[in-house]
């Protein structure tokens, strides 16, 4: 004789598989998602690296064309580290376009 609790208990048994699955699945999402969104934003962080260096580089090659004394140079490449180091706001549009080849 089969006991009337033993069908209930297999049927719970597989419901709870399922929801671990699910659940598992789920964790795996989340975990994707929190992943994808750190490399992004490291990504971001390296370009905008990329871009500021980028910037100086330019900068420092239209100085040496147009023969600026190496001191001034020196100075004028700080200055614009420390303008793009302190205020990020500063971008490709706001540097003078005249000191760009």
């Amino acid at each position: 004789p089969r006991c009337p609790l033993s069908s209930s208990s297999a049927a719970s048994d597989v419901y709870k598989r399922q929801f671990s699955t699910l659940m598992i699945l789920v964790g795996i999402l989340m975990y994707a998602i929190i992943i994808g969104s750190a490399s992004s934003a490291l990504s971001a962080l390296d370009s905008e690296t990329t871009s500021r260096q980028q910037k100086l580089d330019a900068i420092s090659l239209h100085m040496k064309s147009r023969l600026v004394p190496r001191d001034l140079q020196k100075k004028i490449r700080e200055y614009y580290e420390y303008m793009s180091v302190s205020y990020t706001h500063l971008r490709a549009h706001e540097t003078p376009e005249h000191l760009v080849c």
